[in-house]
């Protein structure tokens, strides 16, 4: 079952971490591919994870020592999603932080294999919080999985890597996020080659993202 261990910073690189706190129990089913972040204009975590072949969410936040984490909820109700295979089924999230708004991509295993994302707003309440969530939007028409992203932080825009899972090649596309929806615009084709297990990161002083990915 998946289950919360914060641990405090307060202990130098070299030492092990001290002043764990208490486990807490976040879902009472097995549990995968678990995804947080941090939310500074809620001070609150997001926890997104599959389970039972569907994509469930909490609020996370930090009482003392301990996590208080809200009632595991399904994200959206017509979302299939990742079993166990790591990396093809990974989620993945962030923050925009020029919008106030979380970002979540995904693999959806339960319609033909497509990468889908959804946006969503956080509002604190007591010690964790709730989500209010926009309409899933697909990422790619076909199938797409090992499924990243970045958010470019200079031109408020969210970049998202995947493989096309007809043909293997490393594809891109660049979102726009207004109010709790996005807008995609044409897909890129970042390599030909066989690829697999991207990641993207954007370089403020540069403005320039950075793609890799493995080559197999």
């Amino acid at each position: 079952d998946g289950k919360i261990l914060q641990i405090a910073l307060n202990s130098t690189p070299n030492d092990p971490p001290t002043n764990v706190g208490n486990e807490t129990q976040f879902h009472n089913s097995t549990s995968y591919n678990m995804e947080v972040l941090y939310v500074p204009d809620a001070d609150r975590f997001l926890n997104v994870f599959s389970a039972d072949n569907k994509l469930y969410y909490n609020v996370i936040g930090i009482d003392g020592n301990s996590p208080t984490n809200s009632s595991s909820a399904e994200v959206d109700s017509s979302l299939g999603n990742p079993n166990t295979q790591l990396g093809t089924d990974n989620i993945s999230a962030c923050y925009d932080t020029t919008n106030n708004k979380c970002f979540v991509v995904f693999h959806d295993n339960s319609d033909n294999d497509r990468a889908k994302c959804i946006v969503g707003t956080m509002t604190a309440s007591g010690n964790n919080g709730s989500m209010t969530w926009g309409t899933p939007v697909n990422v790619t028409t076909g199938g797409g999985d090992y499924v990243y992203y970045c958010f470019d932080s200079t031109n408020d825009k969210i970049v998202v890597t995947y493989r096309n899972r007809s043909n293997n090649y490393l594809m891109a596309r660049v979102g726009a996020i207004s109010g709790n929806s996005i807008t995609f615009g044409s897909e890129l084709t970042i390599t030909t080659e066989n690829s697999r297990n991207t990641a993207c990161v954007h370089d403020v002083s540069a403005n320039k993202i950075l793609i890799t990915w493995e080559n197999v």
